[in-house]
């Protein structure tokens, strides 16, 4: 199911579990942005959500879409299910609908450790350096996949990938 940003409003507006669980997952995934810039960034983003997302929320895929690449912001798995293997469905998903583009995907910094082997066993492809940090000084690794080959390059602070 996906969220327009009028779906967004509208649980704001409300003061729906179900905004204030945007904003979590959204904290979660960008360690150490200010409210304000998590929910500006809210109203920006596409997300993909599960079924029935007002009533229980389940899982949250916050991406935007950049020339050929669909640029994951946020992959957020509520605590209860994070063992049921929902990541790795919505990521393979999300592979499955994405044509003749790249899948990129920034991890923060703190949480690459648990997350590598995670996007490595998903056939995502990611060199060892980091971005520049953001304007609040957090760094992310990028990992890429498309379902043509893809060619990373680093430059000045920043990975580009190219299929």
């Amino acid at each position: 199911m996906t969220l327009t940003s009028k779906d967004i409003l509208e649980l704001k507006q409300s003061g729906s579990k179900a905004y204030e669980t945007l904003v979590k997952a959204y904290s979660e995934c960008l360690i150490g942005v200010s409210k304000e810039y998590l929910e500006d960034l809210i109203l920006k983003q596409e997300h993909i959500v599960n079924d029935n997302f007002a009533e229980s929320q389940v899982y949250i895929v916050g991406y935007c879409v950049i020339e050929n690449t669909r640029l994951i912001n946020i992959l957020y798995v509520e605590k209860a299910f994070r063992t049921d293997g929902l990541a790795s469905y919505v990521i393979e998903n999300f592979q499955f609908n994405t044509q003749d583009s790249i899948v990129q995907i920034k991890v923060h910094k703190s949480l690459i450790q648990k997350l590598d082997h995670f996007y490595d066993r998903l056939g995502f492809l990611f060199l060892n350096v980091f971005d520049a940090p953001d304007s609040f000084s957090n760094q992310y690794k990028n990992y890429f996949w498309s379902k043509k080959q893809i060619e990373l390059n680093y430059k000045s602070g920043t990975i580009t990938a190219t299929i």
